[in-house]
């Protein structure tokens, strides 16, 4: 069993790439309260200690004799972002951080770790500031790699960058992934759109291509679905500008969790009860459309009888195309959190929705991700 530990983990995003490649988590460290309680229930499996990490022993970490096998994190950032004019330097105490990092690195002594933070901490001090988390990692013995990456070269139509760096124990030269072939376009994105029927909108403005700005009015040509704008760009202009386009709402970043989820809400409250394209609940596909209002599932042109659970758990998957979820997410998001049942009446579910599927289009799939659990694969999503 491979076991992984997540520090500064946020809502599990880093947990959730390492599940899908086999990697169990065993604990999740987070300050905040609310991105701990996301963590805690996209992985059920995980312990997850909410606190600072800084008052944390991570021998305590150990379970029995089992090796971690890898640790991953992102330390704070603010203090590295350049959009942070004003305490965008080393005088900022959560740039230090990343010796917390380090230390749990230095006491579990893991097979591998990976550190994720923004681009902007390569040019702190002139690439200083950079070499030094590296010199602290290659005295604890590690082979070390870094990388800036871009979003926008792995399927995700985002003008979006991160920097990663990578060790591991085993003297091994990190290869980063090489960029897709195919960029995913904002055009594309577009296009996808009316067959999406997404219910809310959260949208950058820097992206490839189209602007949010673009895209914004764009949408607003053929649809009333609510926006709402989560941008670095902060100006009076820029906001008088987003909302003049027909942005509902406009976010500056930072932002705390707490405050988006608070204003999703209020969003959805107010548009949705006049807005009827949230009335009606429908996914649909080639050769497959799923009917929450009338509870109905059409394939092929026909109506198949149904239970109301499988049909439920078909449209959950089917609303998000190429998505792995796993047993307990599925349990969760469609049985609810007071279900108490056996995880494996997804497989019994999902076995039922096959034997009426299977064969219908070969434009998509209800797929088992091994290890993980499922998804519902569109070809042309990919």
């Amino acid at each position: 069993m491979l076991i992984g530990i997540d520090i500064f983990s946020g809502a599990g995003g880093l947990s959730l790439g390492a599940e899908m490649a086999g990697i169990q988590i065993s604990y999740g460290i987070e300050i905040n309260p609310s991105a701990a309680k996301s963590f805690t229930r996209n992985h059920k499996g995980a312990k997850v200690l909410q606190g600072d990490i800084r008052d944390i022993d991570p021998s305590k970490l150990k379970e029995g004799n089992d090796t971690v096998f890898i640790i991953m994190g992102g330390p704070p950032c603010q203090g590295f972002s350049l959009s942070n004019t004003r305490t965008r330097n080393m005088q900022n105490a959560n740039n230090f951080l990343f010796l917390e990092f380090v230390r749990f690195v230095q006491e579990l002594k893991p097979t591998w770790f990976v550190l994720e933070n923004v681009w902007g901490l390569t040019n702190m001090e002139e690439g200083k500031t950079k070499n030094m988390i590296e010199d602290c990692f290659r005295a604890l013995g590690y082979e070390v790699s870094s990388k800036v990456l871009w979003a926008s070269d792995y399927g995700v139509p985002q003008n979006r960058n991160r920097f990663f760096m990578v060790g591991n124990r085993h003297g091994i030269k990190f290869e980063f992934p090489e960029p897709f072939e195919k960029k995913v376009t904002v055009e594309e994105a577009l296009l996808k759109f009316e067959t999406l029927h997404p219910e809310l909108i959260l949208l950058d403005i820097m992206l490839p291509g189209l602007d949010g700005w673009q895209v914004c009015r764009e949408i607003r040509k053929k649809s009333q679905v609510p926006i709402i704008m989560l941008t670095a760009k902060g100006e009076t202009f820029d906001k008088v500008l987003g909302l003049e386009l027909g942005a509902d709402d406009y976010v500056v970043k930072p932002f705390d969790t707490k405050e988006i989820i608070a204003r999703i809400k209020a969003v959805l409250r107010r548009i949705g009860q006049n807005n009827q394209q949230t009335d009606l609940k429908e996914v649909s596909y080639d050769k497959l459309v799923v009917n929450m209002t009338r509870y109905e599932l059409k394939v092929d042109g026909k109506i198949i009888d149904t239970p109301p659970k499988e049909l439920e758990l078909l449209y959950h998957l089917a609303s998000n195309p190429n998505r792995v979820y796993t047993r307990d997410q599925l349990l969760d998001e469609v049985w609810g959190f007071e279900y108490y049942g056996d995880s494996r009446t997804i497989d019994v579910h999902v076995k039922r929705l096959r034997e009426k599927l299977e064969g219908v289009s070969d434009k998509w799939s209800l797929k088992t991700v091994w290890g993980v659990g499922y998804k519902f694969e569109v070809v042309d999503l990919l």
